[in-house]
Formats: structure tokens, sequence, C-alpha cells
């Protein structure tokens, strides 16, 4: 039902003319944590690893100091999405009613706030019919979006392996800058 890899049919437009073949697409659904009954946060995922996720995502977020703090998680798949449902000890669930809040994610999947797999699942709005476009005036589009993109210009957004490699070269920038100056952290 959710396979975390699909394989689906593409077009790549090549030149003048389309070249036909598969490619595998990694799946993602919405994932709902709840802790005791109530919907902490829903986000896409890919619909693997969850109990390893969801552990994860208790633990960064402070929920629990422990996977033991846990009592039980169960995985529960549904139609449009899958359930994290953990239930916490008492002195965890009412620390965790105490610091409840939305949480603004980290990237732009666009569910921040959103609190049930319902919401993040709506269809999608259908947009009127009549404009067509030739796979040439596709690829001008899609070329031109990044310098109009003013975001992406002042930001130089990037992949995640380009973020890798910044930041990998920031530490040895301000690192030979640390121990040159004998900079010590306390």
């Amino acid at each position: 039902m959710h396979d975390p890899v699909r394989t689906v049919d593409r077009q790549v437009w090549r030149g003048s003319s389309p070249a036909e073949g598969t490619r595998a697409i990694p799946e993602e659904t919405a994932l709902a944590l709840t802790y005791n009954g109530g919907t902490y946060a829903v986000m896409m995922g890919t619909p693997q690893d969850l109990r390893d996720f969801a552990v994860g995502f208790s633990l960064s977020e402070g929920v629990i100091s422990s996977s033991a703090d846990i009592d039980s998680l169960d995985i529960v798949r549904l139609d449009n999405g899958v359930e994290l449902r953990m239930w916490l000890g008492k002195p965890k669930a009412d620390r965790l009613l105490e610091r409840r809040r939305h949480i603004a994610g980290p990237t732009g999947c666009g569910l921040c706030g959103i609190e049930s797999i319902a919401e993040a699942m709506r269809p999608a709005a259908v947009i009127g019919h009549g404009q067509q476009f030739s796979p040439e005036q596709i690829m001008v589009a899609m070329q031109s979006l990044p310098s109009r993109q003013k975001l992406n210009v002042e930001t130089r957004e990037n992949s995640p392996d380009e973020f890798r490699a910044f930041v990998g070269s920031e530490m040895d920038k301000w690192g030979r800058v640390v121990r040159e100056a004998n900079i010590k952290l306390g």
C-alpha cells in the first residue's frame, strides 16, 4: 500500500525528441505522530523504517529521553497516510501536554500546523483546461526558473550534497581560524 519506491514510466526531452524509459522515484505519504491519542505533528515522509523515524523524532523533539519512555508504538496504515501512535507513561505524557506546540518544520513541505492526515491529503485543486504547451516551451520555462526565484538567488538554495559540501568547507575554514587563534571552546 505505501511502498517507499515506485517505478514510473518517464519521458525525457533530449534535443528535438523525447526519450522513453522508467525511473524509480521515492514515495512520500502523510505521517502523523501521535502521543497518548493526540496528534503532535503531521509531515510528509517515506513510508520506510517508521519505528526508527518515530523514536528518532521523539528523541530529537525532546518528547522522550530514551526509547524506553515509549510504552507502546503502533504503526497504523491508513488509506491516505500512516499514523505512528505512541503511548507514553504518565510523567512524560504530562510533560508533553505542558509543552505542546505547533511545529514549524525545517523544510518547505507545506504541512506546518496541520494536525490530521485528512487535512494533509486534501485533493489538489483542478485548474482550468485550454492552455497547452510544447515540450520545448516546458523546457525553456524550467531552465528560466532559477534566475526568477528571488529567494533561490539570494540564498543559493542547493541540493543536500551541495549543502553538505558547503558546511564541510565552512567547518574547515573556521576550524583553521579557531585553531590558529588558539580559541578554546568550553
